[in-house]
């Protein structure tokens, strides 16, 4: 056992992000943190910032998925009403109704749409997934760090009308902005940081910007609104006070849709020369306003906590039971903020006894399995370390009640991560076998229950997919297990239940957990897997 002079325990400044395991922020967690690198996903889309993935041609079209994303976002708040609290941020831009309304204009809502429904599942909606991607576009854009909540409720109908449009009068700017709760000064703010991506299409508003001159290049006819399109930063405000700015809500062929001028200029130009002097002031009002927009949603919802980064999170866990009733860990882990330059760290997995205590030869170094790439300039290090692939074997005898990690510099330095003393806790009566596969077609569970345990049901938890394979916002599924008497009464502990999952969003696309019911109460392991995490590229034994 380590001397305690010897533990350090790691605080690295949050304090205030969840305990392991908890579902809902695990997932948040991963969906916003994870955004290159190590489970990377639609952020990819917008890095580089200047990507457009909709177009399918030889031709560019001259605009970019992140200023799309941001968009969306925006027109999806704006029917929000501060005196009834209808409307906002809900995925009422899902609507086709509400799409073909003059005030959306163009395909961007569309297409954003469907880049929201990949990040969309069993703890998450679809307005949270257009909260991500805004969120992503910004950040991947290289613009302020945005506080993340969850916990929207998707509309099931349109909202009432109410984006504000480039001819509108600065009254009825004003008077919409104020509708949405915001004043006008922040009205200034929240146009000029949401213009500071993209720019105005010829094909979606003729009347604004003349037809490309460049069909190879700039099929759309896309005007940017600075000099730095695909760049988060105060170009929109230093080309303005310049006069050097081409945006065309500002200079453009007609007068009546000038918005950004009439809006910029309201009051006297002073938020604008503000920004203008500073990149630092306008990225930090950007993440304040633009965080508040994200975070305007129909009254009586309430959104999570700020999704903060678990310093060790684990990833594809499982504890899983062999056949010789011995006990085998897999999966890996994302530690964060910690040095990469330290080649000869070691990193460690302790774990206690069933007891509790710790036990001798109860330990294994992990192995380095690659980065979270940096998605900010002030992005910390993020490093991912693994169990050995076949699983680190648990002596039956001793058994496992929690585990913790140690962090070992080549100075001596010893760090400790160990969820504030209580350690991740795990629990033996329900477990997946290693038995457990998929072929990429099917995916094999097999579950041992502990016989004195008695459940009522046992059964897998999962994210929800419809026919055509597209995840449900919020939706959960259930698969119920069935018991196998001839495997389970060759164990003398434990009942043996099984289920095979053939269709891709079972078998490829859902996360999984085991759940189970004794007395009316519902239990579930904080193990979570995909077919993916336990795939076998040589077929699965004895599957049918």
């Amino acid at each position: 056992m380590l001397p305690v002079s010897l533990l350090v325990l790691a605080v690295v400044g949050l304090s205030d992000a969840y305990t392991w395991p908890n579902r809902q922020m695990e997932k948040l967690d991963q969906l916003r943190y994870e955004q290159l690198g190590v489970n990377a996903h639609i952020a990819t889309f917008v890095s580089p910032c200047d990507r457009y993935n909709f177009d399918f041609t030889s031709q560019k079209q001259g605009r970019t998925n992140s200023a799309d994303w941001l968009r969306t976002a925006y027109h999806d708040m704006a029917t929000y009403n501060v005196e009834d609290g209808t409307g906002g941020l809900d995925a009422s831009i899902q609507f086709v109704e509400e799409q073909s309304r003059a005030e959306n204009t163009g395909n961007a809502f569309a297409n954003t749409i469907t880049f929201a429904r990949i990040l969309a599942g069993r703890h998450t909606s679809l307005a949270d997934g257009v909260a991500l991607v805004a969120l992503m576009a910004i950040e991947q854009c290289y613009g302020p760090e945005i506080d993340f909540r969850a916990g929207r409720i998707d509309a099931t109908e349109p909202n009432n009308p109410g984006v504000p449009e480039p001819q509108d009068s600065l009254e009825s700017h004003t008077a919409s902005f104020a509708r949405q709760g915001f004043t006008p000064t922040e009205m200034i703010q929240l146009v000029a940081c949401g213009h500071s991506l993209g720019g105005v299409q010829h094909d979606s508003f003729p009347d604004i910007v003349p037809p490309t001159n460049d069909p190879d290049n700039n099929a759309s006819g896309n005007v940017h609104f600075d000099s730095t399109f695909d760049n988060f930063d105060n170009k929109i405000a230093t080309d303005y006070v310049s006069g050097q700015t081409t945006n065309p809500l500002i200079v453009g062929q007609n007068e009546t849709t000038r918005s950004d001028l009439r809006i910029f200029s309201s009051d006297g130009n002073v938020t604008m020369n503000a920004f203008a002097a500073s990149n630092d002031f306008f990225m930090k009002t950007c993440g304040s306003i633009l965080t508040r927009m994200l975070d305007t949603v129909p009254r009586g919802v309430k959104l999570t906590e700020v999704v903060k980064p678990l310093p060790v999170r684990p990833d594809q866990f499982a504890l899983l039971r062999t056949a010789n009733d011995s006990l085998s860990l897999k999966g890996r882990f994302r530690f964060w903020n910690i040095n990469e330059e330290d080649a000869n760290r070691k990193v460690t997995l302790f774990w206690a006894d069933s007891q509790g205590q710790q036990c001798q030869g109860c330990s294994v170094d992990l192995a380095y399995n690659g980065r979270t790439t940096n998605w900010l300039p002030y992005a910390p290090t993020v490093l991912w370390y693994q169990l050995p692939s076949t699983g680190q074997l648990i002596r039956p005898d001793l058994s496992i009640s929690k585990f913790w990690f140690q962090i070992t510099e080549s100075n001596g330095r010893i760090t400790v991560e160990d969820q504030g003393g209580i350690g991740y806790p795990l629990q033996t009566d329900v477990l997946l076998t290693d038995e457990v596969c998929f072929d990429g077609g099917a995916l094999y569970v097999s579950v041992s229950v502990r016989k004195s345990l008695n459940p009522s049901r046992v059964f897998l938890e999962g994210d929800a997919f419809d026919e055509n394979g597209t995840s449900i916002p919020n939706g959960l599924a259930i698969r119920e297990l069935t018991r196998d008497a001839a495997a389970s009464a060759q164990s003398d502990a434990y009942d043996i239940l099984r289920i095979t999952l053939d269709n891709f969003g079972d078998a490829g696309a859902a996360e999984w957990n085991v759940a189970w019911e004794v007395d009316g109460q519902q239990f579930s392991d904080p193990g979570l897997f995909t077919g993916v995490s336990f795939l076998s590229f040589g077929g699965c034994p004895g599957a049918a």
